[in-house]
């Protein structure tokens, strides 16, 4: 997972990069903002993880 976060990382980097030096199409528009959804739901699903890892230490202590 962290690897899939990392990877769409540097994908909205190159978008944020094409998106200042360049008038995008709306095609380009859509898909930076699909894949900034994307980031957004495995960033969460990673703190979901974490926190579930936190709390069953907190049971364990």
């Amino acid at each position: 997972m962290c690897d899939d976060i990392r990877s769409d990382g540097e994908k909205l980097k190159k978008h944020a990069d094409l998106h200042i030096s360049s008038k995008n199409s709306k095609e380009k528009q859509i898909s930076m903002l699909e894949d900034i959804r994307k980031l957004v739901y495995d960033i969460y699903d990673a703190q979901q993880i974490i926190l579930e890892k936190i709390e069953n230490l907190e049971k364990i202590s």
